[in-house]
């Protein structure tokens, strides 16, 4: 996928945001080319039946586009997923399943939750990779 499918926004931009959706889930995806940040938000789409999969599925096609952000622009893209168990177990124990969160971004760190620090984080640094011909 291109970059620039990303935004219908001015490529000057630094910040190109997009929304996927997929079943009853819809990911905000936000990436900084400057900072070489990316961020997402997911939630469920009231009035939608749940659908198997489908907070993978929109995961699955974020990692695709942070990985486009930073094969285009040449850049490594760094991506911290967090969430906060007491409010969303799920989350976490997604993140961490092999065929879910961990298959999907294969996690270069792993926070898990303490006393003193309560997020659980994990952490994927996508980098350029060559274009084959």
């Amino acid at each position: 996928m291109a970059l620039a499918e990303l935004s219908s926004g001015e490529r000057s931009d630094p910040c190109i945001r997009t929304t996927i959706e997929c079943g009853n889930k819809s990911l905000t995806l936000a990436v900084n080319t400057d900072s070489g940040r990316a961020t997402t938000q997911i939630s469920t789409i009231s009035g939608v039946t749940k659908v198997l999969g489908s907070t993978t599925c929109v995961y699955k096609e974020a990692r695709g586009l942070m990985q486009a952000a930073a094969d285009e622009t040449g850049k490594p893209i760094r991506y911290e997923f967090s969430t906060l168990p007491a409010f969303s177990p799920a989350m976490m124990k997604w993140a961490l399943d092999q065929k879910k969160g961990r298959g999907v971004f294969e996690w270069d760190i792993v926070r898990k939750p303490c006393l003193l620090a309560p997020w659980f984080i994990a952490i994927k640094t996508f980098y350029p990779q060559e274009a084959t011909s």
